[in-house]
């Protein structure tokens, strides 16, 4: 069964690529992304959210330096505020501002990934995504549920 659907999956992504002519086109590794997002809307899949948590990370972890740009807007929600200082401190890294904005990137993802890289199951909730991307060293992956940020 698995390998239908995974065979469908790639017959009407292929579909879609063509009707819109992104064959003809050169593109970046972030359009992947936003190619794989509107094939979603088109197909009216059901759990994006989720989808689209995983791709985030996928993203994320598929770079060793910070990422310059990102495939998605992220809007503040409303009344939320983290504080990025105390988030490093509570994971023990020790960074300054400048540090900070150079080689961290914090995203909320609707899932815990750190559940899915170790065990392969998903934990639905809202867990922020820190990546650490050391400048001389593998990058560091960390999860906080956003409830005990508050």
């Amino acid at each position: 069964m698995y390998s239908i659907h995974h065979s469908i999956f790639f017959q009407k992504f292929g579909d879609l690529w063509d009707d819109k002519g992104w064959g003809k086109i050169g593109h970046q590794f972030e359009d992947l992304f936003l190619r794989l997002k509107t094939f979603l809307e088109v197909e009216k899949v059901k759990d994006t959210h989720i989808i689209e948590g995983f791709m985030k990370m996928d993203y994320l972890l598929h770079y060793t330096q910070k990422p310059r740009k990102k495939w998605w807007d992220t809007p503040p929600k409303k009344g939320t505020y983290w504080d990025p200082k105390q988030i490093l401190s509570e994971l023990s890294i020790d960074l300054d501002e400048k540090g900070l904005l150079k080689h961290v990137i914090m995203e909320e993802l609707p899932m815990n990934p750190l559940q899915w890289i170790h065990h392969g199951t998903i934990s639905e909730g809202n867990y922020l995504f820190v990546v650490h991307y050391h400048p001389k060293a593998d990058k560091e992956i960390h999860t906080i549920e956003t409830a005990l940020l508050n």
